[in-house]
């Protein structure tokens, strides 16, 4: 590949699509270099033209039987919630529903004169 084209094309990719930034973190960076075997530091967290490149590299290599695919569907790469997590929220949830419907009833009580305010 010519030094001089990579240099161009990556101040192209710039100029079009990153005048604003997209942020990555650092788990992201951390997961892009592993699967584009980059070696960019994990403290810049904002996607790079050469991550660009280096994704359009792969997708184009894959095309072409070079390298495997991902395993999106693994179960490595899904967040698990445990019941008592799931029940937390829904009762969570339940208690903010219960509270505005006591609030709406005594607010509506206070306003029809059915409690006496101090």
């Amino acid at each position: 590949v010519d030094l001089v084209f990579l240099e161009s094309l990556c101040k192209e990719l710039q100029k079009k699509f990153f005048q604003q930034r997209c942020k990555l973190g650092r788990i992201g960076q951390q997961n892009m270099n592993q699967r584009l075997n980059l070696n960019i530091p994990q403290k810049n967290t904002f996607l790079l033209p050469r991550d660009i490149l280096a994704t359009a590299d792969r997708l184009i290599g894959m095309k072409f039987g070079i390298g495997t695919p991902n395993n999106m569907n693994h179960l490595k790469n899904k967040c698990i919630h445990s019941v008592a997590d799931l029940l937390q929220d829904k009762f969570g949830l339940a208690l903010v529903r219960l509270e505005n419907v006591v609030r709406g009833t005594i607010c509506g009580a206070i306003r029809h004169k059915l409690i006496p305010t101090p």
